[in-house]
């Protein structure tokens, strides 16, 4: 990975890290079931942006590109979001 790369990466994980703590805390307080679907939706990016992370470290490879992980990680925030859209609040 590039630099910038590394520190995008990085924002985006400290960035989703907050956004969680704050929606844990938001859940605590409402009890909407909305709040844990985008709970879901920034765990899914903080995850994938420690995964992007720690293999651009070269601490272990993926038998997957960066690319395909980003994609697969697209497509579970778009169920979740999906699911969130179907099911209500």
């Amino acid at each position: 990975m590039e630099n910038i790369d590394f520190f995008l990466t990085g924002i985006s994980v400290i960035l989703a890290a907050f956004l969680l703590a704050v929606g844990i805390r938001a859940y605590r307080k409402s009890g909407m079931r909305m709040f844990l679907f985008i709970l879901l939706v920034f765990l899914v990016i903080l995850l994938d942006g420690v995964i992007l992370i720690i293999s651009g470290f070269g601490v272990f490879t993926l038998p997957i590109s960066n690319t395909a992980v980003l994609m697969i990680s697209d497509v579970i925030i778009l169920l979740l979001f999906y699911y969130g859209v179907v099911r209500g609040s």
